[in-house]
């Protein structure tokens, strides 16, 4: 069995469990059968969530996918454990069906600590989710010093970036020069009349 396909059917099998749980979720997905969403995860493959009672993820659609989600297999568990924000989330597609999946989901209580522990035990799971709360942790203050020093050696070695000062005031100089602007426009009004 290909680990796209044993993904794909613990995904499943965690998604309609987790949908059992919450009537109106179930409900919304039954509102969506017939629609295709294409999940990427970068580097592992593409799968295809049909949506309905039971949903189904397949490694091949039955029709072309209306949505696209895009993302790293770290933003997919990040996303999964309850992570807030779609940074490194591409969707590409249909914009209701992604709010009607984002609708769907919200009211879903995805305890993904529990759900690996029906498969690998209690102290295996917490185990598994603390390393990766602890490991999306890191990550995040990974990519927060990165930005913070690319941002110093944009603005402070290659001067390709102002700097904050600089930039605020720039920004408070042109907000003056648009009310003078304004204000000249409206004595003018004044004037003509």
């Amino acid at each position: 069995m290909s680990r796209l396909l044993l993904l794909s059917t613990l995904l499943e099998a965690a998604l309609n469990r987790a949908v059992a749980m919450d009537p109106e979720s179930r409900a919304r997905f039954r509102a969506l059968q017939g629609r295709v969403v294409g999940l990427s995860i970068h580097g592992i493959g593409d799968l295809f969530l049909h949506p309905g009672e039971p949903a189904r993820l397949r490694t091949a659609p039955e029709r072309a996918p209306a949505l696209w989600l895009r993302a790293s297999l770290p933003v997919w568990l990040r996303l999964a454990a309850g992570g807030s924000g779609t940074a490194g989330l591409s969707v590409e597609g249909d914009g209701e069906l992604a709010a009607a999946i984002h609708q769907a989901l919200a009211g879903i209580p995805i305890d993904g600590e529990e759900i690996l522990a029906g498969w690998l035990g209690d102290i295996p799971a917490h185990a598994l989710f603390r390393r990766l709360r602890a490991g999306s942790a890191w990550g995040q203050r990974v990519a927060d010093t990165l930005l913070a020093d690319l941002r110093e050696y944009l603005q402070e070695e290659v001067r390709q970036l102002p700097s904050t000062p600089a930039m605020r005031a720039f920004l408070d100089e042109v907000d003056t020069l648009a009310m003078d602007t304004d204000r000249d426009a409206a004595t003018q009004i004044v004037v003509t009349f």
